[in-house]
């Protein structure tokens, strides 16, 4: 029998949805070089309060966001 992950707390919009936390943050352009403090803060805030649906809930939502992002643009000076 699985355990569940208890939560406490509804998770934060921010981190629910990855456009938000960018706007916010207004890194908007910029969006892969932050994903990885995204997923960072939502592991942080899901170690404390727990995950709706677990782990394996939220390593998917981040898999999914991570198909939305766009490529930074290229900058053919920096060549």
């Amino acid at each position: 029998m699985r355990r569940r992950d208890k939560v406490s707390g509804l998770v934060p919009a921010e981190l629910r949805d990855f456009r938000l936390w960018c706007e916010r943050r207004r890194f908007a352009g910029f969006e892969s070089g932050v994903f990885d403090d995204w997923c960072e803060a939502r592991a942080e805030w899901s170690a404390g309060h727990g995950w709706p649906g677990g782990a394996d809930v939220r390593e998917s939502e981040e898999i999914a966001a991570a198909v939305h992002i766009p490529d930074e643009p290229w900058d053919e000076s920096k060549i």
